[in-house]
């Protein structure tokens, strides 16, 4: 994705800003993962998506610890 950006802007990707950004999204999307299996576990939204969608924090954290490795 990054060679296609480049290629289509005609200049290099910076590397360092994007690494921080996808770090953010991570981060943001494990918060997200959290909040919606609390609502789901103190009965605000009984069904299995947020149930669903709060198993999936674990993909978060193996995330922020693959770019923590690659720093």
């Amino acid at each position: 994705m990054i060679r296609a950006c480049e290629e289509a802007g005609g200049q290099p990707v910076d590397r360092e800003p994007l690494r921080w950004w996808e770090t953010f999204g991570v981060l943001k999307w494990g918060v997200i993962c959290v909040m919606r299996t609390m609502r789901h576990l103190r009965g605000g939204a009984r069904s299995v998506e947020p149930a669903a969608i709060g198993r999936r924090f674990c993909e978060t954290e193996w995330n922020l610890l693959r770019l923590l490795r690659d720093r």
